[in-house]
């Protein structure tokens, strides 16, 4: 005698539903721990005023001027994960209008720096100090806080899970 297993079908799209949105939910933790550890990083060079020479180490975190560049750092959702990084908003700390700026790391020179009136956003200043500016010095900060949650990723999707048991 045989019986059909009506039921299962619905059950199993019943779990598929709720496993999406645990593994979302747990990606954005890890979206919000790259971001914290980022933070972190942009001021691990110490901090000193426009204009003076930086405390900071080449290769090293970057040290803070103003902190916009730290309070730009956010997530955002788009398809396929997050963007996790600085903020494409204008830097308001100083303006980079009064000298020639340079771009890459192999320091070719850009006059009147970033953006049509020569002030940078503080994305393009992540980016500066991320790959090396004017003369190719990095302070990376974006490429080493991926690395440092790297370790935790599985640990923090298995826990979204373990949540739910």
């Amino acid at each position: 005698m045989a019986t059909e297993i009506t039921f299962l079908p619905a059950i199993l799209a019943e779990v598929a539903a709720h496993s999406e949105e645990r593994f979302d939910s747990a990606i954005r933790n890890v979206a919000l721990r790259v971001e914290a550890e980022m933070k972190a990083r942009v001021r691990e060079g110490g901090a000193h005023q426009y204009g003076t020479k930086t405390p900071a180490t080449p290769g090293g975190g970057p040290a803070v001027i103003s902190g916009q560049l730290a309070r730009s750092i956010t997530h955002q959702r788009v398809p396929g994960g997050y963007r996790i990084g600085p903020a494409d908003i204008p830097h308001t700390g100083y303006s980079t209008r009064r000298r020639v700026i340079s771009a890459g790391p192999r320091g070719g020179k850009r006059k009147g720096g970033f953006g049509s009136k020569g002030n940078a956003t503080a994305g393009q200043i992540g980016e500066w100090l991320e790959n090396g500016g004017r003369y190719g010095v990095a302070y990376p900060f974006v490429e080493p806080a991926k690395n440092a949650v790297v370790g935790e990723i599985e640990a923090m999707i298995a826990a979204e899970f373990r949540a739910e048991l």
